[in-house]
């Protein structure tokens, strides 16, 4: 307690000296950081701990060097939310993030320091203690980060679903539209008004995981399951980016719960949950729809479940489901089928491409390297533990995760024998494997002799989650703060460098508006990325005054819905693009009186030049025209 207290007066300090240089001012925070923790490392290691074996020292010092990077990056996240979006002075703003940082080292300290009992039982305790520990802070550097970070041009373009309010859109069902909707209604128009259903929406995911887990296998495995849901790579996203995965993880993960309660344990009211979460899925994202056949063959397979075929529970669920998900029907009724078509056939139509292999790097990516080898090696030898293997239950939960893994893994793989799959396509069929998962990672439920291969990898989980939260951390600290020396790479603008872009772009359309009178009207040339960040980080009516490039006669996703072409004659509008090619276009020029040179916008971020952007002024848009003179 004396070494923390020590820490956190020497740390303040130092920050106090550092910022008052000019030369170091931007990273005070990170060299007090370094220093005082560095003091503390030296402290803890020599004076707390005796030297034991090597091996066991370099493992015990590891431990401690990752305690002090997730104190690092939780303490960065909180420094950057109340410096940079509640605007603290910078000395306010360091005092609570530099006491979270003490605090969460000296959790980290404490289990360790218990790691090294040889009690069986305080073993078993520390085990749900480090994972709710680890469970927790990465909630908490969710929760900090939310708000912290520019949206990502996905996140900014389902906000703009948000503010043209509709039962249905051409790519996705309205359900992310209303979380944003609720969310910024909530917090103002923000980042974390946008991603707060995000996290939301996780938190509900994670109860129904545990709770099937706890359903399946019992209460221990279900902490492993929640330890899981907080660490995999796509998880962990569907609690921080604003994403139709989020709601659709949420309802896969509650109809996955129904469904099992259902089909193994006899609830016939179960349907009715199962009917909700898979209709309210239906309105996140259509790929829910995969879990009625793989019900359909597990129920063909199960005889001694066979007999809900000839009752009416399930076809109620399916009439529910088809009940919530009438909006978007009415609303593809109404437009042609846009987004059925947009999802179906036009997948279908894509160039032949031959890809399993990239459906196996997007499950790496999704699942971790250790966590799809753990999914690989269910889905080969479904064995939970060996001295159960006889219980008639336990077989029958396995079967069940299978069907349910197994029959939408299957539809993706066919797709990509032909066609290229996006990278977020499988992530939440995962859920139903989880459990069995979590069951082999849960101390004291393996064997002595002859343990199954995901037993043996217990020992590799906590170690794991604690690389992965690490890495994480780490990301998002320099995303938002940068490191010192350490330039962002090419391709960053994608992730930072808006609020920037749209200030320079309304310095634009202010003088246009001081010439003409009428606000001009900002188009990005790409299918919404430009458009949508530039929408929702300016100082004007974004929304109504940001179009799409459908308006050249390009791919603008769902801006040709929101911007009809013949109504926007007359107008100035103000071109920007990536490639200053795309400006000279004639598909784009010819559709003026005049144009003016091409000029641009340098994007920094944290004195790092991140790139360029392009833009000219069209005047008097309107149909294709012969002779366009510069202006």
């Amino acid at each position: 307690m004396l070494l923390m207290s020590a820490q956190l007066v020497i740390d303040i300090g130092l920050f106090a000296i550092f910022n008052t240089h000019e030369s170091v001012s931007q990273f005070a925070d990170l060299w007090s950081f370094l220093i005082t923790s560095a003091i503390l490392y030296l402290a803890v290691y020599s004076l707390l701990w005796p030297r034991t074996d090597t091996g066991h020292d370099v493992r015990k010092s590891l431990r401690l060097a990752s305690v002090f990077l997730l104190a690092f990056c939780l303490r960065g996240g909180l420094f950057a939310l109340l410096s940079d979006k509640f605007e603290w002075p910078a000395m306010a703003a360091l005092l609570p993030a530099a006491l979270v940082s003490s605090l969460t080292i000296g959790i980290g300290i404490a289990l360790i320091r218990g790691s090294l009992s040889d009690k069986s039982k305080s073993l078993n305790r520390l085990w749900i203690g480090s994972t709710l520990s680890l469970v927790a802070y990465l909630f908490l550097v969710r929760l900090v980060y939310l708000g912290v970070p520019e949206l990502l041009p996905e996140e900014a373009y389902y906000w703009n679903y948000s503010q043209h309010p509709s039962p249905g859109y051409l790519d996705h069902p309205p359900m992310v539209a209303w979380l944003i909707g609720v969310g910024t209604a909530l917090f103002g128009k923000s980042e974390f008004g946008v991603r707060i259903g995000t996290l939301a929406s996780w938190l509900i995911a994670a109860y129904f995981g545990m709770a099937l887990t706890r359903e399946l296998f019992g209460r221990r495995p279900a902490f492993a399951m929640l330890l899981l849901m907080s660490t995999l790579p796509f998880f962990f996203g569907t609690g921080l980016i604003a994403t139709p995965d989020a709601p659709l993880t949420a309802c896969w993960a509650g109809a996955l719960f129904f469904l099992g309660r259902a089909l193994l344990a006899g609830r016939s009211s179960s349907w009715f949950g199962a009917g909700i979460c898979i209709g309210l899925g239906l309105l996140s994202k259509y790929t829910i729809a995969l879990l009625v056949p793989a019900v359909v063959l597990f129920v063909i397979t199960e005889g001694k479940r066979r007999h809900w075929l000839t009752k009416p529970q399930p076809y109620m669920a399916l009439a529910i489901a088809a009940v919530l998900f009438a909006p978007v029907i009415y609303w593809n009724a109404t437009h042609e089928w846009a987004s059925f078509v947009f999802q179906t056939g036009r997948r279908l139509s894509e160039s032949f491409r031959f890809s399993p292999h990239l459906l196996l790097g997007s499950a790496i990516v999704l699942l971790s390297p250790v966590g799809l080898v753990a999914a690989m090696a269910v889905l080969v030898k479904p064995v939970i533990v060996e001295n159960e293997i006889r219980n008639e239950q336990l077989v029958r939960s396995r079967r069940f995760v299978l069907w349910l893994t197994t029959v939408p893994l299957a539809v993706f793989l066919l797709f990509s024998l032909t066609h290229e799959p996006k990278l977020n396509w499988t992530g939440p069929l995962w859920l139903a494997l989880l459990p069995v998962i979590a069951v082999s990672m849960s101390p004291g439920r393996g064997q002595k002799d002859r343990r199954p291969f995901l037993v043996r990898m217990r020992p590799w989980w906590l170690p794991t989650a604690n690389v992965i939260a690490v890495i994480y951390g780490l990301a998002l600290y320099y995303l938002v703060l940068g490191l010192p020396g350490v330039p962002y790479p090419k391709g960053t603008l994608g992730a930072v460098g808006w609020k920037q872009l749209a200030a320079s772009v309304d310095t634009v359309r202010a003088d246009l508006l001081h010439r003409f009178g009428v606000e001009p009207l900002a188009v990005g040339l790409d299918k919404y990325s430009m458009s949508s960040e530039m929408a929702f980080y300016s100082r004007f009516d974004g929304p109504a005054l940001t179009g799409g490039q459908h308006l050249f006669g390009k791919n603008g996703l769902s801006y040709r819905y929101w911007f009809n072409e013949k109504e926007q004659y007359g107008r100035n509008v103000i071109m920007i693009a990536d490639d200053p090619w795309f400006l000279s276009e004639p598909i784009a020029t010819n559709r003026f009186d005049s144009l003016t040179e091409i000029r641009s916008f340098e994007i920094t971020h944290r004195g790092h030049v991140l790139g360029s952007y392009f833009y000219r002024t069209g005047y008097v848009y309107g149909p294709f025209k012969k002779d366009i003179r510069q202006k």
